[in-house]
């Protein structure tokens, strides 16, 4: 999928490669468990978890100019690593809350058994990691 200008959603692909990009605009990718592959050169991108019946799988993502929030449910199975050039990331995922002054890398394991990865990459914008309120 390309998209010059708007929003898009892509949402419940399993077992299945997805491929996006959007210039401007809003990206969401909701409940997708295959290898995604994603970017937005300027505006929001949204990745959302629920549990996923293929055990492992895998995302990359990237922004140029924007944020991305990602929101895994409580009790998934992943390894979140992200960076952002000019920003910050907040991890708010229940016990590992992170105090202080927000960082610019991360790279945390979440859930026991099989992970799926998770790589986020910001040039200028944020990044937020938080539990979804369900599945």
């Amino acid at each position: 999928l390309d998209l010059e200008d708007g929003k898009v959603a892509i949402e419940g692909m399993q077992n299945t490669d997805v491929r996006a990009n959007v210039v401007d605009g809003q990206l969401t990718i909701r409940n997708c468990c295959g290898n995604i592959k994603a970017g937005v050169v300027n505006g929001v991108l949204d990745l959302l978890y629920g549990r996923c019946e293929k055990p492992q799988h895998s995302a990359d993502v990237q922004v140029l100019n924007g944020n991305v929030r990602l929101s895994i449910v409580r009790g998934a199975s992943f390894r979140v690593r992200g960076e952002t050039l000019n920003g910050k990331i907040t991890n708010e995922l229940g016990e590992t809350v992170q105090l202080g002054q927000p960082a610019r890398k991360i790279d945390i394991s979440v859930g026991a058994g099989v992970r799926s990865d998770i790589t986020m990459r910001v040039t200028s914008g944020d990044i937020t990691v938080v539990a979804a309120d369900s599945e």
